[in-house]
């Protein structure tokens, strides 16, 4: 299938850690990938009780009439590479997503079950 819209990836890790994406507003270049992620959106949330942070992070460079297979698969291999250190050791941590209005979607149901 063909994508209009950049596919992304979830990405739900502790608070405090952070993704070196590098460059300003969230785009980094990856020399040796030659593909650049961006975050699309970021939330705070929780799983069982450990703070959580939300990442949805995209292609910032999707190529035209770029299979969403081939743009997962970028996402995947340089998400992981990203975030090999410091993700959770239990718990859901990488998911696909298709589309900005699932990423929403999902955004929005993490924040409705945060407790303060």
């Amino acid at each position: 299938e063909r994508l209009g819209a950049p596919a992304s990836v979830a990405v739900l890790l502790p608070a405090d850690a952070t993704i070196e994406l590098g460059a300003e507003e969230g785009a980094s270049t990856v020399p040796q990938m030659r593909r650049r992620l961006k975050v699309a959106a970021l939330g705070e949330t929780s799983f069982c009780g450990s703070p959580r942070r939300l990442w949805i992070i995209e292609l910032a460079d999707p190529q035209p009439g770029e299979h969403v297979a081939t743009q997962l698969r970028w996402l995947r291999q340089l998400v992981e590479g990203a975030t090999w250190a410091v993700r959770p050791s239990a718990g859901p941590y990488l998911w696909p997503m298709k589309g900005r209005e699932v990423a929403a979607a999902i955004l929005g149901a993490f924040r409705g079950h945060e407790r303060h």
